[in-house]
C-alpha cells in the first residue's frame, strides 16, 4: 500500500510539517507554553494524521472479511463512516 503522507522536520524548529501530494500540514510541537507531554502527543498526532488514509484502507479489509456484531466491530464501522463522511 503507498502511502502519499509522511511526516518530516518543519521549516523552522518545534515545527513538524505532515507533507501529502496536494498540500502540507505544519503542526507547533514545540513552545514556551507546551511541556514535554504535549511535543510527544503532538508529534504522536502527526503519525497518527501522515497513517490515516492506510489505516482506514485496512480498517474495511478487516470488517469486509471478518464483520462481527459486536461493541468492537460497531466502533470499527463508526470510525469508517465518520471518516467516509465526505463521500
Amino acid at each position: 500500500m503507498s502511502n502519499e503522507w509522511k511526516v518530516v522536520p518543519g521549516h523552522y524548529p518545534g515545527f513538524l510539517n505532515i507533507v501529502g501530494a496536494s498540500f502540507n500540514v505544519s503542526i507547533v510541537t514545540t513552545a514556551t507554553d507546551l511541556t514535554f507531554e504535549d511535543f510527544c502527543n503532538r508529534t504522536e498526532d502527526a503519525h497518527i494524521m501522515a497513517a490515516a488514509k492506510d489505516m482506514l484502507v485496512a480498517l474495511e479489509a478487516v470488517v469486509s472479511v471478518a464483520d462481527r456484531a459486536t461493541i468492537e466491530f460497531d466502533l470499527a464501522r463508526a470510525a469508517i463512516a465518520k471518516a467516509r463522511r465526505c463521500k
